[in-house]
C-alpha cells in the first residue's frame, strides 16, 4: 500500500524527476512501484528501462522485490553503474576482463616491498583508493601528498596500469571512464543507446560522483531520469559523492522537478524530531520538513562514562538485561562507531559478558594491525627467545643490521634454540652486531620482570620501537598521529590483564571469534561503522564515543568537512526505530575529551553521568588492599573501609585511570 505522497510520485508525468526522500520514507518501494507503473499503465517496454543501484546486493534485492510484487511482468535491467558500463563495453568491444581484488593487492604490495619489508594490508587498500581518486579526477597529486609519499604513489600507479595493460584488464573506474569516452567519441553510438535506454531510474542519487553524473547526462538527454535520494545522507565524500548534485538537479537535467517524501515509517516521533533539528544546521541541502507515522515516543538517552571500558561493559550488560527479560533479541541491537578501532573495547566486553556479536566489517581485527603484531611479537620473544617468527618480525625494527641471508640461516637451523645463540654461533657477525644482539637479548630477558601495564612503553622506549615508527612515518608519508592512536588503543587493551600469558590468550580468542563464519541469520548484536549500516534499521541503536574529535572526526592539520560529519551522525541516529542511546567518554585512549557539539545541536541538554557511580555502601575490591565498603564520597575522593578495619582515601580519577578498583555485584 502506498501513501498519497508515494502514489503521487509513482504516477508523476514530468520527464526528469528528483525524489528527495527522508530516512525510512520508502525510497525502494517508490522505485519498484514506479517501474511497475511505467510498464503496466504507460505501456513502456521493460527493455527500455534501466534501474541503477550502488551495490550488487541492492540490485538483486530490488529485482527480487519487483518480481514478487509484479510476477506477471518481465523484469527490466537492475544493476550498478559498473555493471551497466560493463554491458555496454562488452557489447561494443567483445570480452571484457576485470582485474581481481587479489591481483590489485599483489601489484601494490610488490611496489611497496621494494621500500619496506612488511606491507600493511590497510595501506594497500588506501593506495588503491588514492589511485581511483586520481584516475577519476576527484583528487590531484597535490591533494594526496598529505597521505602518502608522491614518488611511491606514482610508482604504484605506473606498476598498476602497466600490469592491467599487459594482461588486457580493466578496473571498475576504467569501465566508467571508457564508456564515457566511447559516448563522446561516437555520437551515433550514443544516440543508439539513448533510444535503447529511454527511462533511467537511479537509487541513492546522492552517492553519485561527477563521472556518474556525466554518464547520466549523456544517456538522459531527451530521455527520462527518475532519481531518488537524500542529500542529508550523502556520506561518501571521500569517494567523490557531493550533496550539491541533489540541490542543483534542475541545472543538470533539463526541466527537472523535485518531489518530496517526508513521512518516516521507521522511527518514532521524538527520534525523527531530534534528527530534523540536527540536520537543519547544514546549508547544502533542500529545505524540507519531516514527520513520523509513529506518534509514540521512544527512549533517547545520553550517558557519559569514564572511559571506553566502562562504556562497553555498561552497554553489554544493558543488552543482556533486555534479552534475559525476554523483551528483545540480540539482533535488535546495533553498536555504531566512527572508526573501526572503536570496536576493540566492545569485542572484549562482549566476549567477557558472553554477548553474541557480528562485525559487519568481517575483515577487521585490531590485533591484526601491523603495529599490534610487532608489539605482540616483542612480547612473545620476551617469553620465548627461541620463537623464530617473532624474532624475524622485529629484529630490524629498528634496523639492527641483520641481513636476509643470516635470517634465512636462522630459519634453516634444524634445532629449536635461543635465536640469539643460533645467530651468534652459525653466522660470522661483526663485533658491533654481536654486541647489539646481546644488548637486545638482555633487554628482552629483563622485560619479563616488567609489569604488563608498563610493557608497551618498555618496548617503545627501551627497545627503541618508537624510533622505528617515527622513521617509517617520515619515509612513507604515514600519519604519526594515527600511529599514536593505535599505540594508545593497544595500551588500553592490556589494562584488563594481569600478565602477558592471559593477554596473549585473549588475543588468540579474539582471532578465533572473528574468524568464525556466523550466518547472517544468527541472533547477535551488530557491530559496525556508521558507514557500514547505511540503509539498515534496528530497534535499539547505540552510537558510541560521541566526543569532539571523533564525532565530528578531526585529524591534526586536516579539517574534516563539518557538514559531511553532521550527515554521518544523522545517518547513525536515523537507524533507530524505537530507542536511541548516545554515549561519550571523559577519557579516550588516555586523553580528556569534550562531548560532541552535535549533541547540543540535537537539542539534548541533560547528560547522565555514569563516570562517578560509587555510592556509600557499595562493595568494592582494590587491587592491593582487597575487599572493602565505600563509606564516603566527595568531589573526586572516595573513602573505603577494608577488612583490616582501616579507612583509606583515594583519588577517584586515578582509581579509574589505572583500573585498580572494581565494583562487586
Amino acid at each position: 500500500m502506498l501513501d498519497k505522497y508515494q502514489r503521487e510520485i509513482v504516477r508523476a508525468k514530468e520527464k526528469n524527476i528528483l525524489v528527495v526522500a527522508s530516512p525510512g520514507s520508502g525510497k525502494t518501494t517508490v522505485i519498484i512501484n514506479r517501474t511497475g507503473y511505467l510498464i503496466n499503465e504507460r505501456a513502456i517496454d521493460p527493455s527500455s528501462i534501466v534501474i541503477i543501484t550502488f551495490t550488487r546486493a541492492a540490485a538483486i534485492n530490488m529485482r527480487e522485490r519487483f518480481k514478487k510484487l509484479f510476477p506477471e511482468i518481465q523484469a527490466p535491467y537492475f544493476g550498478t553503474f559498473h555493471s551497466l558500463c560493463y554491458s555496454i563495453l562488452k557489447r561494443e568491444r567483445g570480452e571484457i576482463n576485470i582485474i581481481s581484488e587479489r591481483e590489485g593487492y599483489y601489484i601494490i604490495e610488490k611496489v611497496l616491498k621494494s621500500y619496506v619489508e612488511e606491507v600493511n594490508e590497510d595501506r594497500v587498500r588506501d593506495i588503491l583508493n588514492y589511485i581511483s581518486a586520481y584516475k577519476t579526477g576527484f583528487k590531484t597529486f597535490k591533494e594526496l601528498e598529505d597521505n602518502i609519499n608522491l614518488n611511491i604513489l606514482k610508482e604504484c600507479i605506473e606498476g598498476y596500469e602497466k600490469y592491467k595493460s599487459l594482461k588486457g584488464l580493466l578496473d571498475f573506474d576504467d569501465l566508467q571512464l571508457q564508456t564515457l569516452e566511447l559516448f563522446k567519441k561516437n555520437q551515433q553510438l550514443l544516440e543508439d543507446y539513448r533510444k535503447r535506454f529511454k527511462y533511467l531510474l537511479v537509487d541513492e542519487f546522492q552517492d553519485c560522483d561527477q563521472l556518474q553524473i556525466d554518464i547520466l547526462k549523456e544517456l538522459g538527454k531527451g530521455n527520462s531520469i527518475f532519481a531518488v535520494g537524500d542529500e542529508d545522507q550523502c556520506i561518501y565524500g571521500f569517494r567523490g559523492a557531493r550533496p550539491d548534485y541533489m540541490v542543483s538537479f534542475k541545472e543538470n537535467f533539463e526541466g527537472g522537478v523535485k518531489k518530496f517524501l517526508m513521512v518516516n515509517y521507521r522511527s518514532v516521533k521524538n527520534i525523527v524530531d531530534m534528527s530534523a533539528k540536527l540536520i537543519d544546521n547544514n546549508k547544502i541541502r533542500n529545505k524540507k520538513s519531516f514527520s513520523s507515522i509513529n506518534a509514540q515516543k521512544g527512549c533517547i538517552s545520553t550517558e557519559s562514562f569514564f572511559d571506553e571500558r566502562a562504556q562497553s561493559d555498561s552497554i553489554a550488560k544493558r543488552i543482556l538485561k533486555g534479552v534475559k527479560g525476554k523483551r528483545e533479541n540480540f539482533s535488535d541491537n546495533a553498536v555504531l562507531y566512527r572508526t573501526n578501532m572503536e570496536a576493540r573495547s566492545f569485542i572484549d566486553a562482549f566476549i567477557k559478558n558472553k554477548v553474541p556479536f557480528r562485525l559487519l566489517d568481517k575483515s577487521y581485527n585490531f590485533f591484526d594491525h601491523t603495529i599490534c603484531k610487532d608489539l605482540i611479537s616483542y612480547m612473545l620473544l620476551g617469553q620465548d627467545l627461541s620463537n623464530r617468527e617473532a624474532f624475524k618480525r622485529i629484529i630490524n625494527k629498528p634496523f639492527r643490521y641483520i641481513s636476509k641471508v643470516n635470517l634465512e640461516r636462522l630459519s634453516a637451523y634444524k634445532y629449536k634454540e635461543d635465536c640469539f645463540y643460533i645467530l651468534s654461533n652459525i653466522c660470522s657477525l661483526p663485533i658491533f652486531q654481536y654486541r647489539e644482539l646481546q644488548r637486545l637479548r638482555k633487554d628482552l630477558v629483563n622485560m619479563a620482570r616488567c609489569p604488563l601495564v608498563d610493557l608497551t612503553d618498555y618496548i617503545l622506549m627501551r627497545l627503541e620501537y618508537r624510533k622505528y615508527l617515527v622513521s617509517y612515518c617520515k619515509k612513507y608519508g604515514a600519519s604519526l598521529e594515527e600511529v599514536e592512536e593505535i599505540i594508545s588503543e593497544f595500551k588500553e587493551a592490556v589494562k584488563d590483564f594481569s600478565d602477558i600469558g592471559s593477554f596473549l590468550g585473549h588475543v588468540k580468542e579474539v582471532k578465533e571469534k572473528l574468524s568464525r563464519k556466523a550466518p547472517d541469520s544468527e541472533d547477535s548484536v551488530i557491530l559496525s561503522t556508521i558507514h557500514g549500516v547505511k540503509g539498515m534499521e534496528f530497534k535499539n541503536v547505540y552510537v558510541i564515543n560521541c566526543v569532539d574529535g571523533n564525532i565530528p572526526f578531526k585529524r591534526e592539520g586536516k579539517e574534516s568537512c563539518l557538514e559531511e560529519e553532521r550527515r554521518l551522525f544523522y545517518v547513525a541516529i536515523t537507524r533507530a526505530k524505537e530507542n536511541l542511546y548516545l554515549s561519550l567518554c571523559k577519557y579516550m585512549r588516555g586523553k580528556c575529551k569534550e562531548q560532541s557539539p552535535f549533541i547540543y545541536e540535537c537539542g539534548i541538554r541533560e547528560i547522565i553521568d555514569r563516570s562517578e557511580d560509587y555510592s556509600i555502601g557499595s562493595l568494592v575490591e582494590h587491587e592491593a588492599f582487597g575487599k572493602g565498603e565505600v563509606v564516603s564520597v566527595s568531589v573526586g575522593v572516595i573513602g573505603i573501609k577494608f577488612h583490616d578495619g582501616l579507612i583509606r582515601h583515594f583519588d577517584i580519577h586515578k582509581l579509574k585511570l589505572y583500573n585498580i578498583l572494581k565494583k562487586m555485584a
